[in-house]
């Protein structure tokens, strides 16, 4: 069925279901759930693909359920905004960079930021020029994600800084991979990724990404304030960890 078998489907459900729980509590980490883990049975560029159509369908879904919190999009376009432009130009250029040596980089960065932020030194971006410092956020994600196709650093660590609740966080990470998403997926679609045997088992995915992504929300709508900030703070540790492995 759809090109694969039985086993590599069953496989595929359950990497999704998890994918999506995880996404449901804290509002982001999908790829770095399914991607890994999609990456046993499938090529890396496959498994980031599978993932996109994923990750924009859930991003659609918690950003309709947050649409009350929308008044945070005000402040945080200027990051966004940068994200979506910059991801395809700098998708040219991913064959002349060396993304091991990027993802480390980026590792070690994630992993020095989460320290900081751990221990109570949060860093928010200066509100007289706040705008201009998310902007040159919002690009430096789009490089990354460009290139590396990971284009939540730093944008979700300038988000974290922000101090936003957990509604305004989840609208305004939501809108975030919504944009960057369809960027990156763009770009893929142009390296012809999008076959039909992927776009099949990208839908077949959803079903059970809505399922855990329902089984998370409402977990996370019973968790404090603070265990919310500390657990997405985790999660970005282990992107960190994550990156650093791939690029060793």
């Amino acid at each position: 069925m759809f090109g694969v078998g039985g086993v590599e489907l069953a496989y595929l459900t359950a990497v999704f279901l998890l994918g999506g729980f995880v996404k449901g509590v804290i509002s982001f980490g999908l790829p770095l759930v399914t991607v890994p883990l999609l990456s046993q049975i499938f090529p890396v560029p496959v498994a980031i693909t599978l993932t996109l159509v994923s990750v924009l369908v859930s991003s659609v879904v918690q950003a309709y359920l947050c649409r009350r919190a929308y008044p945070i999009l005000r402040q945080v376009w200027p990051l966004i905004l940068p994200i979506g432009a910059t991801i395809p130009v700098a998708a040219l250029a991913a064959g002349t960079v060396d993304p091991t040596t990027l993802n480390l980089a980026i590792g070690v960065f994630i992993e020095v930021l989460v320290a900081v932020q751990w221990i109570g030194m949060r860093s928010a971006p200066p509100r007289r020029h706040r705008g201009l410092v998310l902007a040159a956020g919002g690009v430096l994600s789009g490089v990354f994600g460009g290139v590396t196709s990971f284009y939540s650093f730093p944008s979700v660590q300038m988000l974290v800084g922000m101090k936003l609740n957990r509604t305004e966080f989840a609208l305004s990470t939501n809108v975030m991979f919504l944009v960057g998403s369809g960027s990156l997926a763009y770009s893929m679609s142009a390296l012809g990724l999008y076959t039909r045997t992927n776009v099949a088992l990208s839908l077949w995915g959803l079903v059970p990404l809505l399922a855990g992504l329902a089984a998370g929300q409402i977990l996370r709508d019973r968790i404090p304030q603070e265990t919310f900030r500390k657990m997405v703070l985790v999660m970005l540790a282990l992107t960190g960890v994550s990156l650093i492995h791939r690029g060793l």
